[in-house]
């Protein structure tokens, strides 16, 4: 039956103003509309509404309805949409800043809000995943013009590469779970209405469950209008029958449920699920090293060293033993974790990984002078070192990043001695350069490291992390300044329990035209006057700890290896903004220099941030534009910041800000034809490659020789290269794979061809070393973990495999090759019962994948 749809007008539209309309549908919560149109009411001009009371099923098409809501919108000249339903409020501070979010008509941008689960009237549900969900909910008009077709959980607008979603920082709070009565029937129509988990992979179970669950007030600053006054109701329909039957999650969305609380720092709650799996089945030994995992990676290592000891028990494997020597480390026990350690090594022989491990867990007993020092292994020379006798033994070890000895370096040293407490300091010069003429002062206080090959700075971080102590590491490039607080700062914000501390940028010559240039073009978004969620987490330092879980930075990378490493860490936890721990930047003192490091700056945001496959005849999304409109918005805020500025001031400053803009863009400009011209240089390759060969790996070679930043461009060519298979070829292809590998470490199906290649020519071992080496690199990753299992296997070490893929299935417990792979292991040692559990996860994962693969 057709439901109604009500048009409301709110107020004119002003000349030269966007139409702002709100669109929503009500039902089993109409009475909450009264109080919705009251909170959006100084947001929009008008609003759609459909009244689906009228509907003959318990659940009506959701799709159908968007889709008539959109309809009726463009109708009346919307030009922009926000899409609420009956139990949300949006933030106050939407109503002022909406007029620029929604300013220029022809914008292809979708606004996405903070979802707030609300878990009474004014707190909300911030551990694990309920931190982190968003909702894109302000969007184009133009946005709606593909139809819907999703039935539970899509988008309001239909995935288009032309439209660029950007985070306004507001909160949406959603009101349902508000009363447990509620939150078990929000749980208990999505199970009935979606039996196979065909939309939500990970399942329903976790909306009830309270475990660890973690509150936030509102603050004042942060409310909605008018507040929520509780009614009782259910907001629902009562007859879960008449939608279907609403059961358990299965074992396959459980697994997914723990590996999406793993990527989205919610590891306690992923070891309350492992838990529940293992008092269920107790003699499932892997899922128990799992609970353990998860354990220790959620702050519990009492929990995990038990966990692991019933493991140890049952099977006597290595990764029991593993666990118990991080979590004794972790408990302080230093002697009971290298015991533990010492067995693990036992049951898998020696090996890189293992060695790691142990140099992980006690770095205060490395001997960095010598020959084979784990730090030497990122140089090309082997690199020189000086250890200063009188250097700091503090809790903070700060590494100074340079190449060729810059002027610069000795005031970046002496800003980090000049603080207290003491730390300890390492200075990484690479490239050449009197680097000790520079720091003859500093030399008792400090441990100097040079290498003649210049280093990328993830190569630099590297050896500043393997090459020191301290249980908190930072960092300082030689053009920066360590600004008064900044040690003491981040050892209060670690102390207070932060594993990662991000900081502030300060120009170096603050509140002039040249100086909010830099501020606001230069480094954007990390100005000391943002809050948490405005900040892009920069300048971090780290809790050691962090290494041994995620592995290192990319050693190739020009720029951007914080960034590749953030994606790991970021798993984990969440940065802590330290806005009053700053550094000064040395940036350009005057104009013409700093609009040429502009455009070299815009020519290297290119490289990273161009989309890969961009389609080459055709229309094709503008990524520049987006990128150029995100920097507007940059602008935009900036100069929103200082409302007492005179007029002439502002206008100085915000024509100063779109020449440097115009510049940018020109730089991203200018090396996006490059990175076409290699797009389609590889693209070509991929095209010729089986009629001819030849003229294939000179196109990849033209590709990577354009762009050799590009891991994709350097797996192709070294793909090309193994399938000519001349002798000369296969080092050539290997290096370029190992180059790939040194741009994006989680790499795992480079790995996989580097590795496989070598084990073809008989050389297993070299594959194992490579594949140690890449599982330090990225530790924590579940397939890179699962290529080394396998290549271990190759190489006849079956604890050693054993080993990895119990880690590869802990990283990831819903990896359908991990439970393949295990059960292939157990089944050749005679653990049958064991093999059998694995098959039985893994076809329930590939039944639930199929059951997915229907939503199409």
């Amino acid at each position: 039956m057709m439901t109604d749809i009500t048009t409301t007008v709110l107020r004119p539209v002003p000349r030269r103003v966007p139409m702002v309309v709100a669109v929503f549908s009500f039902r089993y919560d109409a009475a909450l509309v009264p109080a919705l149109v009251a909170n959006i009411t100084p947001m929009v001009h008008g609003f759609v509404s459909q009244d689906d009371r009228m509907s003959d099923s318990a659940l009506s098409d959701e799709p159908g309805r968007r889709n008539r809501l959109h309809t009726a919108a463009r109708a009346i000249g919307a030009d922009w949409i926000l899409a609420v339903d009956p139990d949300e409020r949006f933030e106050a501070q939407l109503a002022q800043r909406i007029g620029d979010l929604t300013a220029d008509t022809d914008s292809r941008t979708l606004w996405v809000f903070n979802r707030r689960e609300m878990f009474s009237a004014t707190a909300y549900r911030t551990d694990g995943l309920w931190g982190l969900k968003t909702e894109m909910r302000l969007y184009p008009a133009s946005a709606t013009r593909i139809p819907l077709g999703q039935a539970l959980h899509g988008s309001w607008v239909s995935p288009d590469p032309a439209y660029r979603q950007a985070k306004t920082g507001i909160n949406l709070y959603h009101l349902r779970h508000a009363t447990a009565a509620r939150t078990r029937l929000r749980r208990d129509t999505y199970a009935a209405a979606d039996p196979e988990r065909r939309f939500q992979h990970f399942g329903y179970d976790y909306l009830t469950d309270l475990r660890g669950a973690q509150l936030t007030e509102i603050g004042a600053e942060r409310a909605f209008s008018p507040p929520h006054v509780e009614d009782g109701g259910l907001w629902a329909a009562a007859d879960i029958g008449a939608i279907g039957h609403p059961g358990p999650d299965p074992i396959a969305a459980r697994l997914h449920l723990m590996a999406v609380l793993c990527r989205q720092r919610g590891a306690a709650g992923a070891a309350f699920v492992a838990g529940d799996i293992c008092q269920a089945d107790p003699a499932d030994t892997d899922m128990r090293l799992v609970a353990a995992n998860m354990a220790l990676r959620s702050g519990q290592p009492a929990a995990a060293v038990r966990l692991a000891a019933a493991a140890d028990d049952a099977d006597g494997h290595a990764f029991a033993q593993v666990i118990t020597a991080r979590a004794w480390a972790a408990l302080g026990d230093h002697a009971q974790a290298m015991a533990a350690m010492a067995r693990a090594a036992d049951d898998t022989g020696p090996g890189q990984i293992m060695a790691q491990l142990q140099h992980d867990m006690a770095p205060d007993r490395q001997d960095f002078a010598a020959a084979d020092a784990r730090w030497r292994r990122w140089t090309m020379d082997g690199g020189q070192i000086h250890d200063g006798p009188r250097n700091g033994i503090g809790k903070l070890a700060v590494i100074v990043m340079a190449v060729k000895a810059p002027a610069t370096l000795a005031r970046a040293v002496d800003s980090v001695r000049s603080q207290s407490p003491e730390v300890e300091i390492v200075v990484v010069n690479s490239g050449g350069g009197d680097a000790r003429r520079l720091l003859q002062r500093q030399l008792d206080q400090i441990r100097l490291i040079e290498t003649a090959t210049p280093l990328f700075v993830g190569a630099a971080r590297n050896i500043g992390i393997e090459s020191s102590r301290a249980p908190y590491v930072a960092f300082l490039a030689a053009d920066c300044e360590a600004l008064p607080g900044w040690v003491a700062g981040r050892l209060a914000r670690h102390a207070a329990g932060a594993l990662m501390v991000s900081t502030a940028v300060e120009p170096a010559r603050p509140g002039t035209v040249i100086g909010s240039m830099a501020e606001c073009l230069v480094f954007p978004l990390r100005s000391a006057l943002l809050g948490q969620e405005a900040a892009v987490h920069y300048g971090r330092s780290y809790d050691r700890a962090l290494f041994a879980q995620v592995g290192l930075f990319a050693p190739r990378l020009r720029v951007a290896e914080d960034t590749e490493f953030h994606r790991r860490t970021d798993t984990l936890a969440s940065p802590v903004w330290a806005p009053e721990i700053r550094v000064r930047h040395d940036d350009p003192q005057a104009l013409i220099p700093l609009l040429l490091d502009l455009h070299r700056r815009g020519q290297r945001a290119a490289f990273h941030l161009r989309p890969l496959n961009l389609p080459l005849t055709g229309p094709a999304p503008d990524w520049v534009k987006k990128l150029v409109m995100a920097r507007q918005d940059q602008i935009r805020q900036f100069l929103q910041r200082d409302p007492g500025a005179s007029r002439i001031r502002k206008l100085q400053l915000g024509l100063a800000l779109r020449l440097g803009l115009m510049v940018f863009d020109r730089g991203v400009r200018r090396a996006d034809k490059s990175l076409a011209k290699a797009d389609s240089a590889a693209t070509a390759a991929k095209l010729c490659a089986a009629k001819d060969l030849g003229r294939a790996i000179i196109l990849a070679g033209e590709a990577v020789a354009l762009v050799p930043q590009n891991a994709t461009f350097r797996q192709l060519l070294g793909d090309l290269l193994l399938q000519r298979g001349s002798p000369d070829d296969f080092s050539a292809a290997l290096a370029q794979l190992r180059q790939a590998l040194a741009l994006v470490p989680t790499a795992a199906h480079t790995l996989w061809r580097a590795a496989t290649a070598l084990h073809q020519q008989g050389q297993t071992p070299a594959a194992l070393a490579l594949c140690e080496d890449a599982v330090i690199a990225a530790a924590g990753t579940s397939a890179v973990l699962l290529v080394a299992a396998r290549v271990a296997h190759w190489s006849q070490k079956p604890e050693y495999a054993l080993l990895l893929a119990q880690q590869a299935l802990a990283a990831d417990p819903a990896s359908i090759q991990a439970h393949q792979f295990l059960e292939q292991l157990h089944r050749r040692s005679g653990q049958i019962a064991l093999a059998d559990r694995r098959k039985d996860m893994a076809n329930c994962l590939l039944e639930a994948k199929a059951a997915r693969s229907r939503n199409v």
